[in-house]
């Protein structure tokens, strides 16, 4: 029986602190009760972390147009603009800000779990060393297991 990645870190992560689902389901209400200032922003934060978004918007044209098709008049200049204008707004809705700073937040226990328990990973998931040093935005990808 093969170990399921997800399932191998939500045991790391809970076991690690077992208070974690109790304040991610408390942080997930507190952000509802808080409106975007302006959701045409704030949509793209809705199932992205900032950083990840980011590395999208200003990637080369190259790599931007084949991942995502049809999208062609979308070009650097445009998207770069975009993500000044998502920034600018994360600096001023307080919901978005809360959004951002609870992703990077999470990022962190992430990062963290995986750098204490590498060996195990590296030994569960035969994932090359320098793998468990990128970010792990999309663990899977960056772990190397897709």
């Amino acid at each position: 029986m093969s170990a399921d990645l997800t399932t191998t870190l939500v045991g790391l992560l809970i076991g690690n602190d077992k208070e974690l689902p109790a304040r991610l389901q408390k942080q997930s209400k507190q952000l509802q009760k808080v409106k975007c200032t302006d959701e045409t922003y704030g949509i793209w934060l809705k199932d992205l972390e900032l950083p990840v978004l980011l590395e999208i918007l200003t990637s080369p044209d190259s790599y931007f147009h084949t991942r995502f098709p049809g999208l062609e008049s979308f070009d650097k200049r445009k998207r770069k603009a975009l993500a000044k204008e998502i920034q600018d707004h994360v600096s001023t809705c307080r919901r978005c800000t809360q959004k951002v700073s609870d992703d990077l937040a999470w990022s962190k226990k992430v990062d963290s779990v995986i750098s204490q328990n590498r060996g195990l990973l590296k030994q569960l998931f035969q994932i090359e060393e320098t793998s468990l040093d990128e970010p792990h935005h999309g663990c899977g990808r960056h772990l190397g297991l897709v």
